[in-house]
């Protein structure tokens, strides 16, 4: 398939499917496909969410390999991470679906798993400002569209969102900034997504927010959890500094 002028002429579509799979578990009767603005896609080739008029978010899983950067997180840590996943994951997704409260015929159930979660930890004073990745964090899932009643998996995604290094925000003052921002970008863009792939739009007029996730938006710049980097913390290398 022929997609794009290039300086020397036309550009072939890549072959999605020769790219290095990040997708665990069967992908039986998916394909793969042009991932924007995903990092990798498969999707059924009839892929059309038409029938289906909202969608259920499971609570999302931890991988039993969960990457945390060298960082040791604490219950408390973890519960707060699973929070906020499912406070702005709703609000991104609400902006432009409908949300159900349990499954059901017509309604999508979304599947997450976490496979990395990484704080944001305290700029180490012996590393040169200039050009250090000092409190940069961020996080990676995969997602799988499961309809309940047949079981079929739609489609499944994998996403990788990464801080800026240092970047003159206050990512090094908050323990989860990078965290939250990849979960509020990963909502607004999967509620685009369905949108795309046929699912009936919400109208502006029923959108209401949680105020859980009114205070997530609203305060995305602030730390939730003001104490540094997470409980228990401890770290590998040039981040053994931020166990504070």
């Amino acid at each position: 398939m022929i997609t794009a002028f290039g300086c020397a002429g036309l550009v072939p579509e890549p072959d999605w499917s020769r790219m290095p799979l990040r997708i665990h578990g069967d992908l039986s009767g998916l394909e793969a496909r042009r991932p924007d603005p995903w990092d990798q896609l498969y999707a059924r080739p009839d892929l059309d969410l038409s029938d289906h008029r909202a969608v259920y978010l499971a609570p999302v899983e931890l991988a039993d390999d969960l990457d945390t950067g060298g960082w040791s997180y604490d219950a408390l840590d973890v519960a707060f991470v699973r929070r906020s996943f499912d406070a702005l994951m709703r609000h991104g997704l609400e902006r432009s679906v409908r949300l159900a409260r349990e499954p059901a015929d017509g309604v999508l159930v979304l599947r997450a798993r976490l496979v990395e979660v990484i704080s944001n930890g305290d700029p180490d004073p012996s590393v040169s400002v200039a050009g250090a990745s000092i409190g940069q964090g961020g996080a990676a899932f995969e997602l799988r569209g499961v309809d309940p009643v047949s079981g079929r998996t739609l489609f499944a995604l994998f996403d990788r969102y990464r801080g800026e290094p240092l970047a003159q925000t206050v990512a090094v003052h908050d323990t989860w900034f990078d965290v939250r921002e990849a979960f509020r970008r990963w909502g607004l863009r999967l509620g685009r997504s369905l949108v795309r792939w046929g699912m009936p739009p919400r109208s502006p007029e029923g959108y209401r927010r949680s105020p859980l996730a009114e205070h997530l938006a609203r305060f995305s710049s602030r730390p939730l959890r003001p104490d540094a980097p997470p409980a228990a913390a401890t770290t590998a290398g040039s981040r053994a500094s931020g166990s504070g």
